[in-house]
């Protein structure tokens, strides 16, 4: 007696059991357990350190960028007398230049000896004659230089440093500065400077504060007044 072989189909266009489904998704989550776990975290450790050190280079970067901005050229073409440049600001109210006096071979040979002049009152315009002033006569040579104004304990402090190391020191008291701004001028000097002969000054910084005025506001004196103001002068008229 013959049978007939049993007849399988498979019918691809039903849809799988619901239950069959949920089984595979389930099968295909992401399982966390204590091997995952320190497996990853070389990773993360790798990654952050990548981003650290991306931060310091940027950081870097920047830091390198400043002090090459800072590196202006101090062009000396004529020995006999100063070269000056103004240095760019690092922070707020920095004001400081980087100079080159005259070597004693230079001076020996007819160059001008010069010394650093400041003053803080009776400041007036800068085709009036020069006021009072405390001075400090410069050696020979490269050199940093800063004027710094600090108020402390009721007493202005103007200070002029070389190469970090207080050279003039004057002291005033609170009233000195009002607190109404004033105007200031001086040569920029963004590129190195020197002045026309031997014999010439050369002024760095000249604020004159402002006053009251009889129809209200603020503005220049009209007669020398406080400020302060610094410059560098040769010794004997040089």
């Amino acid at each position: 007696m013959n049978q007939d072989a049993p007849n399988f189909e498979i019918d691809a266009d039903d849809p799988p059991d619901h239950r069959t489904l949920r089984r595979t998704r389930k099968g295909f989550r992401p399982r966390w357990n204590l091997l995952t776990l320190l497996l990853l975290a070389p990773v993360v450790a790798s990654w952050s350190m990548v981003m650290i050190k991306r931060r310091e280079n940027m950081r870097l970067r920047v830091a390198i960028e400043t002090m090459q901005s800072q590196l202006r050229r101090l062009y000396i073409e004529y020995p006999d007398r100063v070269a000056v440049v103004r240095l760019p600001e690092t922070w707020y109210d920095e004001t400081k230049w980087e100079l080159e006096v005259p070597s004693v071979e230079a001076i020996a040979a007819g160059g001008a000896t010069y010394k650093l002049c400041l003053a803080t009152q009776d400041i007036g315009e800068p085709r009036q004659p020069a006021p009072p002033a405390s001075e400090y006569v410069l050696p020979p040579g490269r050199h940093q230089l800063e004027l710094r104004i600090r108020r402390k304990q009721g007493k202005w402090t103007i200070v002029a440093l070389l190469d970090d190391q207080p050279v003039i020191e004057n002291i005033e008291p609170a009233e000195w500065d009002p607190g109404h701004g004033g105007t200031w001028s001086g040569a920029s000097m963004d590129q190195s400077y020197q002045p026309i002969n031997a014999a010439a000054s050369v002024e760095l910084h000249r604020e004159v504060f402002s006053v009251a005025k009889p129809n209200g506001g603020f503005g220049r004196p009209d007669q020398p007044s406080h400020g302060v103001l610094m410059w560098l002068q040769p010794i004997d008229g040089r």
